[in-house]
């Protein structure tokens, strides 16, 4: 998923892409003022997650080496994007670059803010994110599950506990 902005009108919008076509949009970016910075990827059928090249922003590489709780927050913003179409520039959009260039640190406000934003952003037809994921399923019937233990517990450890909305 890239964020793309209209040079002409600034509007602002998801372009969504394959591996084999986010490399290649990539190396085209490489020859412009402003190339594209390499972030790591999430595939929400496999729940893969990796840079492209290995040589992203912070962390690069694979996630796998994430605080378990950024690794879950990572997968839970990127299907929030994915299945609520939030547009671009969005909080969420800061939460994921603060997620992604310090993966490392654990934000302890970050759990409590995915769950405003979803909270914010349900529909009639879903009363969490997890409805929304499993609306998904339907046409990807091999999707991953994503319980999102991690974050749940984030939020149940709060002072005052919100309703969950994963």
């Amino acid at each position: 998923m890239f964020e793309a902005t209209n040079r002409t009108t600034g509007a602002q919008t998801f372009l969504y892409a394959g591996e084999r076509c986010g490399k290649t949009l990539m190396k085209f970016s490489a020859s412009t003022n402003d190339p594209i910075q390499d972030l790591p990827y999430f595939n929400p059928l496999t729940g893969m997650s990796r840079a492209s090249t290995g040589s992203g922003t912070g962390g690069g590489g694979s996630i796998a080496a994430w605080p378990p709780l950024n690794r879950e927050l990572f997968y839970a913003i990127n299907l929030t994007f994915l299945a609520m179409k939030l547009k671009p520039g969005s909080t969420l959009s800061k939460v994921l670059e603060t997620i992604t260039t310090n993966p490392s640190r654990v934000l302890p406000t970050t759990a409590p803010a995915l769950n405003t934003i979803i909270k914010n952003n349900l529909d009639s037809a879903h009363g969490s994110l997890t409805d929304y994921v499993n609306d998904l399923r339907v046409r990807n019937p091999t999707m991953k599950t994503y319980p999102f233990t991690l974050i749940r517990d984030a939020l149940k450890n709060l002072s005052t506990p919100p309703i969950d909305y994963l």
